[in-house]
Order: structure tokens, then sequence, then C-alpha cells
């Protein structure tokens, strides 16, 4: 499977059935959880992507990946507020310059975005 972030309804559909699969498979595994809430929150609706990004999150409450999945799902719901607390976490829980990063462009990203 190739993940592209601008898949069209079809192979995000096909991307969420194949992730249903592993999650199916091992439902303790926060990554397939979180790859599998980023690629709902793509779709028409971003809310159904809330329980599983928090189930990653949960699952590892120590990894940043998972918060800056919980941010970015709350952000295509519209809730930047909330959404920006997480990647201030997820900045928090970094344990590398690569994830510390990635938080930094997501806080600089969701601080940019209009107040809906």
């Amino acid at each position: 499977m190739i993940w592209t972030a601008n898949a069209d309804v079809d192979t995000r559909k096909r991307m969420e059935t194949l992730l249903g699969r592993s999650v199916a498979l091992n439902s303790f595994y926060s990554p397939s959880q979180s790859f599998l809430a980023d690629t709902i929150a793509q779709g028409a609706t971003p809310a159904d992507a809330l329980p599983i990004a928090i189930r990653a999150a949960t699952l590892d409450p120590s990894s940043a990946a998972a918060r800056m999945t919980v941010a970015r799902v709350l952000n295509r719901m519209g809730r930047r507020d909330e959404a920006i607390g997480h990647a201030r976490a997820s900045r928090a829980l970094a344990q590398s310059d690569d994830e510390r990063g990635a938080a930094d462009e997501l806080i600089a990203f969701l601080t940019r975005q209009p107040q809906i």
C-alpha cells in the first residue's frame, strides 16, 4: 500500500479497509490506529476519526506521533484550540529532533489557521 496525502475517494476507502484489517489483527498497536485515524480524517466525516486517534494516544501515552494525530484530527473537525493543545503536548513528549521538528511545524501550521 502506498500512502498519499491527497488520495482520491476510492484510494482513501481502500486504505481505510486495509488499515481496518490491520487494526482488527492487532487492536493494541498504536501506529495502525493513528494511521487509520489520519486516513479517515481526510474524508468527509473527520469526527469519525477522533475516537480512533484518542485510542492510539491512550495505547501509547508517551507517543508524540499519536498526540500529533489527535491534533490533526481535531483541526480537521474545526477544533483548532484543542488541536494546538495536543500539538504542544506532542512537542513535550518528543524524544528526537525529528519529532520535535514535526511538532513545531504542526504548531506553526495550526497557529496560522484562522479561528472558525
